[in-house]
């Protein structure tokens, strides 16, 4: 047989406060349910229901429930502004019971709608989060590419840069070697022995001489002797 907790409350015009005691009560083995005109809360073997005089604004988001110091506090905003003057109702059996079933459907239509809100938002979020995976991805997709592209053309302006400085490199050398055979030239011809020129050796002349005395005294001899 479950334990009925005490408890007590206060009120406003506007807003209503249940306090209830708890003994060694934690926040996860507290079941708490709050409808329009119903309150509901569990802690085995400690079972509080209370059916309301008049009813809560149970959406309002400035209600609270608190639980812990072996306590639960309960604070609601009224749906409408009045001085209650008792916390339950006084309504025959059957009319709390038919309100009391009013209340947790209503409230279950609620949570239901709720879900399924909740659902849709989680849907589009999700949509939301995969187009934004997409985006990111293909922003990173085409930024790889840029960097490929980039560092393409960086090696072809290296291969390009390192192919001309190559040709100034091979036409400096021929420059060097052209050059080179130039002054080679210079040197052979600086080198060379300086011949003087031979004047020219003047051929011998012959000279026709006389015959001498003799020779022509013997020859006359000779044509004296014939004749």
């Amino acid at each position: 047989m479950p334990l009925t907790p005490s408890y007590t409350w206060q009120e406003t015009e506007s807003s209503v406060a249940i306090e209830v005691s708890l003994p060694r009560a934690k926040a996860e083995q507290v079941d708490v349910l709050v409808t329009q005109y119903f309150v509901k809360i569990n802690f085995p073997p400690y079972l509080l229901n209370l059916d309301l005089h008049d009813a809560i604004d149970c959406e309002n988001v400035s209600n609270t429930a608190r639980i812990g110091d072996s306590k639960a506090v309960l604070e609601f905003k009224k749906a409408t502004p009045a001085i209650w003057g008792t916390l339950v109702s006084k309504l025959p059996k059957e009319e709390l019971k038919r309100r009391r079933d009013q209340s947790i459907q209503a409230h279950e239509e609620r949570l239901s709608a709720a879900r399924e809100v909740m659902k849709s938002k989680k849907i589009q979020d999700d949509r939301h989060a995969l187009q934004e995976q997409m985006r990111l991805e293909q922003e990173q997709r085409e930024l790889l590419e840029r960097k490929k592209e980039e560092e393409k053309l960086r090696a072809q302006q290296d291969i390009f840069a390192t192919t001309k400085n190559e040709m100034m490199i091979v036409d400096a050398e021929d420059d060097e070697d052209t050059a080179s055979e130039d002054e080679s030239s210079d040197d052979e011809v600086d080198d060379a022995p300086v011949v003087a020129p031979i004047a020219p050796t003047p051929l011998p002349v012959e000279h026709e001489t006389a015959p001498s005395t003799r020779n022509a005294k013997v020859t006359s001899d000779i044509f004296d002797a014939t004749t």
